[in-house]
């Protein structure tokens, strides 16, 4: 009996060329990827009770528009030192963190947006530390002290000369603090990928449960200043500002700086008209101080990601990051988003 005939390297070669073409027709016709930074959060559990304004660009969408975004995200991080960096500060963190975030901004005025963004977040052990270790394996990229602590545990422990700040083992899940932000245009693009400058100003209101650091039981606010810089073809979207963080009720210690600088860069290339890569950074100094040491000095995401328009008003965008702190720790996280506009 013979066995089926298997196809021929020439037409197997001109399907994929017919694919490849099908891919290229698609990403090429009609529609044009927004520019613009990527709809990334921090998803460190220390800073994820605080306000955390996604980076953003500094276009308004004129009066009467709406827009309207679904953003799914998923972290692993691991943070460890048993009192080696800072002399008697245990240090342990081993956390899966998920959220799914809802955002809507809608323009009242032609050069003004208000906006609103609300999330639940799921916190614990999770199950991808092989995956991560693989994946940092992979690439080459330090798993720091991952390799020697079990997997898939969840901790968040910081311990002081015998003193416990915080020591969570149970996961949780929740709502998490609801956003409300406005942003002025002070300089609308004179065309389409123009130099723009904005402000942005926010407010974070307590509606998550503090007790599992879903949220900081506190009034958080937060003011940046966005610009857009046109570099080519390519858009250069940057963010600096303030954020007034209040304490975690669940974390106990000595020393809180409730003042924190909150920055980003990120760039987007158009490579194909339906098609635009991102490359970004963005992160906020700590608030978290140890007599003259910093649990971490900053936490900073370095992130990769593409933006695909789905349609003339429908687009889709997902990255991944690494992101670094000061002391014995690593991170991973994948982003993806839906958008809408009106």
């Amino acid at each position: 009996m013979s066995s089926p005939a298997r196809p021929s390297r020439t037409v197997r070669a001109i399907v994929l060329r017919a694919a490849l073409a099908a891919f290229v027709g698609t990403a090429t016709a009609g529609y044009a990827a927004p520019s613009g930074p990527l709809a990334t959060g921090n998803l460190y559990p220390p800073f994820l009770p605080f306000i955390d304004l996604p980076p953003a660009g500094a276009t308004t969408g004129g009066q009467g528009s709406f827009r309207a975004s679904v953003t799914a995200e998923a972290g692993n991080c691991v943070q460890y030192d048993p009192g080696v960096i800072i002399s008697s500060l245990v240090i342990y963190i081993d956390a899966e963190t998920e959220r799914l975030t809802f955002a809507a901004a809608y323009g009242v005025l032609p050069r003004l947006d208000l906006g609103l963004r609300a999330s639940w977040i799921w916190l614990g052990g999770g199950g991808l530390d092989a995956v991560i270790e693989g994946f940092h394996d992979l690439f080459g990229f330090d798993n720091g002290p991952r390799p020697y602590l079990p997997r898939n545990d969840y901790r968040f422990w910081l311990r002081y000369r015998g003193e416990d700040w915080i020591n969570l083992r149970e996961p949780a899940s929740g709502p998490g603090d609801l956003t409300a932000w406005a942003t002025w245009a002070l300089v609308p693009p004179g065309r389409p990928g123009g130099f723009a400058l904005a402000v942005r100003a926010g407010v974070q209101f307590p509606t998550g449960d503090a007790s599992a650091m879903l949220s900081n039981g506190k009034l958080d606010w937060q003011v940046d200043l966005l610009a857009d810089l046109p570099l080519g073809s390519a858009t250069a979207s940057l963010n600096l500002g303030y954020a007034n963080l209040g304490e975690p009720e669940a974390l106990t210690m000595p020393a809180f700086f409730g003042h924190a600088l909150a920055y980003a860069a990120a760039f987007s290339w158009p490579v194909l008209p339906r098609l635009c890569l991102v490359a970004q950074v963005d992160g906020m100094t700590t608030p978290y101080i140890v007599r003259h040491f910093m649990l971490a000095w900053t936490s900073t995401l370095l992130q990769a990601g593409a933006r695909f328009a789905v349609g003339d008003r429908v687009a889709v965008e997902a990255c991944f990051s690494e992101e670094f702190f000061s002391f014995a720790a690593s991170d991973f996280s994948v982003t993806a988003t839906c958008s809408l506009e009106l």
